[in-house]
């Protein structure tokens, strides 16, 4: 899919809404000898990494823009290779214009997702968990997300599975020790060293496991999902919370037959807010599909919200509710009904959840609202939970495999140099792995498609 080869060109900024200034950039080998017959300035006088004010012409010399050109001299650059950065005006027209100048006169290539950074990695100007954490750092929804992202692009999580890999590395070579040099060794002695060895592997791969979450997606994208029979008030509540009308509400059951989602800034943090066809048994085909698809995304989401029509609580709704469990039950046109017959009969079944009334009539506590979801945001990365599923796949399989008896001092008496010395092999494979030594086309390819366009 990537070649290192060819020189790429993209726009790293938006080139599907207008904005004051766009941002293409080029990458690979003999850059300004390429443009130089479209750019008003003779690129002698073009100096790394200084900026310089440009026209950039057609073939007939015809001005289609000026702005800033950067030139970035590799290997000291972000990809390794020469880079060109051109800063010009943020029409979508006039940056698809000059890209299609380049590419048609200069040979350049469209660069796919995530190529610019592909480059950097395969020119060891990064490594893979850096590369994984740029990803985070650009897609993050929360100020979580976004400081996982530093950490990792900073090596600072990354030193810590090289420390990982240094005690490993320390077992292994007691193991080797044990297995060469027998006849120079004493045999108890090299086992207990290499005992230790193991011990101290897995007291650096406990601190690690204890930070893998089995809520690193809910964590990544974060979403917030209405949830309830038809008509019990999700669109209303849905728009009331956006304030606008972004979900059709009528009083027509099973209105909502696909799901509409919005985003929401809750604290700093931005969550995906969704309104999900109403659950009920139907014999609609497109509504069916719109319920299973909707039971689908109340399964995997951050945080449920049940409404329920407080002059219309059915069994079902409880049925519903035990199914999936939600994280606050909405008790919705609570003005219609009187405190003393609230919920009644089911009073006693819902004071075993997080409820809150609500009615578009009244005033509604949002405040209150938002600090249930912040809250429950806030306990599952209060932990510095490790979100990449890659990372969390690898250090669960380390754990698991470091728990095998042949690992345990117990082991002492039947200890086999040959069937440990296999495992460790296993063992090794996938600590590369995290660090970025070993790294499949597979795995590169999952990475980079996650990537923007000019990235």
């Amino acid at each position: 899919m990537y070649s290192l080869n060819n020189t790429i060109i993209a726009c790293s900024t938006n080139l599907s809404l207008t904005s004051a200034i766009g941002i293409i950039r080029i990458s690979g080998e003999n850059i300004l000898e390429s443009i130089a017959p479209f750019i008003s300035l003779d690129i002698r006088k073009i100096k790394n990494r200084f900026a310089h004010f440009i026209k950039i012409q057609g073939l007939n010399k015809e001005t289609i823009d000026e702005g800033i050109l950067l030139f970035f001299k590799g290997p000291n650059s972000y990809t390794g290779q020469d880079i060109v950065e051109l800063q010009v005006h943020g029409n979508p027209l006039l940056l698809k214009k000059i890209i299609y100048l380049f590419e048609s006169e200069c040979g350049f290539s469209t660069a796919h997702e995530g190529e610019f950074t592909y480059r950097a990695l395969k020119n060891k100007k990064m490594n893979l968990t850096q590369v994984e954490g740029l990803d985070l750092l650009i897609h993050g929804k929360s100020d979580y997300v976004i400081n996982e992202g530093k950490s990792l692009l900073s090596g600072e999580l990354n030193q810590l599975y090289c420390n990982l890999h240094q005690h490993f590395l320390s077992a292994k070579s007691s193991l080797e020790i044990l297995i060469n040099f027998t006849e120079d060794i004493d045999e108890d002695y090299a086992q207990t060293e290499f005992y230790k060895s193991i011990e101290k592997f897995k007291a650096n791969l406990e601190l690690l496991h204890k930070r893998v979450s089995l809520s690193g997606n809910k964590i990544l994208k974060p979403r917030i999902v209405l949830s309830g029979r038809p008509n019990a008030g999700k669109s209303s509540f849905f728009n009331r919370l956006l304030n606008k009308n972004r979900s059709i509400v009528n009083e027509a059951a099973g209105t909502t037959r696909d799901y509409v989602s919005e985003g929401l800034f809750i604290h700093g943090n931005e969550f995906e807010l969704i309104d999900t066809a109403g659950l009920r048994e139907t014999e609609d085909s497109i509504e069916s599909q719109g319920v299973e698809k909707a039971e689908d995304i109340i399964s995997s989401c951050f945080y449920n919200i049940y409404l329920v029509d407080v002059t219309d609580i059915t069994e079902e709704d409880v049925q519903n509710i035990n199914k999936s469990n939600p994280d606050l039950v909405i008790i919705n046109k609570s003005d219609l009904i009187s405190t003393d017959s609230f919920t009644q009969p089911f009073e006693d079944y819902f004071s075993n959840f997080s409820t809150l009334p609500h009615s578009v009539e009244q005033d509604f506590d949002a405040e209150d609202f938002f600090e249930k979801i912040n809250r429950k945001f806030n306990d599952l990365t209060a932990s510095a939970p490790i979100l990449l599923e890659r990372h969390s796949d690898i250090i669960n399989d380390l754990n698991d495999k470091i728990k095998l008896d042949l690992f345990s001092s117990s082991n002492y008496e039947s200890f086999d140099a040959g069937i440990i010395s296999s495992e460790l092999l296993i063992i090794q494979t996938k600590i590369e792995s995290l660090i970025g030594v070993l790294s499949s086309d597979q795995v590169l390819d999952n990475i980079f498609s996650n990537y923007c366009v000019g990235k």
